[in-house]
C-alpha cells in the first residue's frame, strides 16, 4: 500500500528529500541515483522480488517506457516464480508500445505467463493478438436473427497451435461443455468490442439482449463483460448492466461508469428495489462503486 503512493511523494520531496532518501536503503526508491539507467539497473539487480514489483509499479506510473525496458533487460534470466507478478504490472499505463514485448511473451515457458500476456494484449484493440482473434471470431460467431438464436455459435473441430498460443484453451478431455464455455469466454473476452457492432450492425444493447437469448447466455455475457473491463468501454458497460438487470454477473462493470451515469443507473435501480437486501440492484451498486460519492448520490 505504501509503495502505491510513491509517485505522489516524489514531487513533494525536493532535492533535500531526494538526498536524504539516498542515505537510507529503505527510501532508495526516491534516491537521485534512480534517475539514471545505470542506477535503476543496479537497484533492480539487487532488489528482492517484492522490491522489484514496487519499483516496476512506480516506474509504470511515472515512466512506463523505462519500466518495461527494465523488465525486458533481465526477463530471460528472471526466475519462473518472479515473471508472472512482474508482467501483470504492465497493466499500469499499458500502451501499444508494450505490444512487441507481450507478443514475445506468448511463447514463454510458463503457461500462466503466456495467459497474462494474452490478457494484456486483449486490452490493446490494435494488437496483433486482437486482430487474429477477431478473424477467428468472425467465423465462429454469426448474427442470425431469423434463426432460433440471434447469435449462432459454431465451435471449431480443431484448435490450432496458433489459437492455443493466443490463449484459447484446447479441448483435452474432461467436461466438454465446461471446456467450450471457457473457450468462448476467452475468445469473446479478447475481441475488440467495436468489431461486433460493426460486423453485425447492431447496438451494444441489442447484442447484449441477443446474448441472453443464445444457447450460451451466461458464457457470452461473461465474455462481453470481460472485454468491456479490459477495454474500459463505458458504452458497453452501461448496456450490459441495464440489459442484465443490474445482476451480480455484470457488477464488476460498475467501476467503469462515470459518476453521472452511475447516479442515473442507481436511480433506476432504486425504483426496482424494496429494500437493501444483498440481491437487490441498489445494494450491488453500493457494493461495487469505488469512487467518492457526491451529495446527490
Amino acid at each position: 500500500k505504501l509503495a502505491a503512493i510513491r509517485p505522489s511523494l516524489l514531487p513533494l520531496l525536493g532535492w533535500r528529500g531526494r538526498w536524504l532518501a539516498s542515505q537510507n536503503p529503505a527510501w532508495c526508491y526516491a534516491a537521485p541515483e534512480l534517475d539514471t539507467w545505470a542506477g535503476l539497473l543496479a537497484e533492480w539487480k539487487t532488489a528482492t522480488a517484492s522490491q522489484r514489483q514496487a519499483l516496476l509499479r512506480q516506474l509504470r506510473q511515472t515512466q512506463p517506457e523505462r519500466g518495461r525496458q527494465l523488465l525486458e533487460h533481465t526477463w530471460k534470466s528472471d526466475s519462473d516464480a518472479s515473471r508472472l507478478p512482474l508482467i501483470k504490472i504492465l497493466d499500469v499505463n499499458l500502451s501499444q508500445a508494450d505490444e512487441p514485448f507481450l507478443e514475445a511473451a506468448l511463447d514463454d515457458r510458463i503457461h500462466f505467463v503466456r495467459q497474462a500476456a494474452a490478457d494484456l494484449l486483449a486490452s490493446l484493440p490494435h494488437s496483433r493478438l486482437a486482430q487474429r482473434l477477431t478473424q477467428h471470431a468472425a467465423t465462429l460467431l454469426r448474427w442470425t436473427p431469423r434463426d432460433k438464436h440471434a447469435i449462432t455459435i459454431t465451435f471449431p473441430d480443431v484448435y490450432t497451435p496458433a489459437m492455443t498460443r493466443d490463449g484459447l484453451l484446447a479441448v483435452a478431455g474432461g467436461d466438454l461443455a465446461k471446456t467450450r464455455s471457457r473457450q468462448l469466454t476467452q475468445l469473446v473476452g479478447r475481441v475488440p468490442l467495436h468489431f461486433w457492432a460493426g460486423q453485425w450492425r447492431r447496438t451494444p444493447e441489442e447484442i447484449a439482449e441477443a446474448a441472453l437469448l443464445s444457447a450460451w447466455p451466461r458464457t457470452l455475457t461473461a465474455g462481453f463483460t470481460t472485454a468491456a473491463v479490459r477495454q474500459k468501454d463505458v458504452t458497453w458497460a452501461e448496456a450490459l448492466i441495464v440489459v442484465n438487470g443490474f445482476s451480480t454477473a455484470v457488477a464488476r462493470l460498475v467501476p467503469l461508469l462515470p459518476p453521472d451515469t452511475c447516479f442515473r443507473l442507481m436511480q433506476n435501480a432504486a425504483y426496482q428495489t424494496t429494500g437493501l437486501r444483498r440481491d437487490d440492484p441498489l445494494f450491488i451498486f453500493l457494493q461495487h462503486w469505488p469512487h467518492p460519492w457526491s451529495a446527490a448520490m
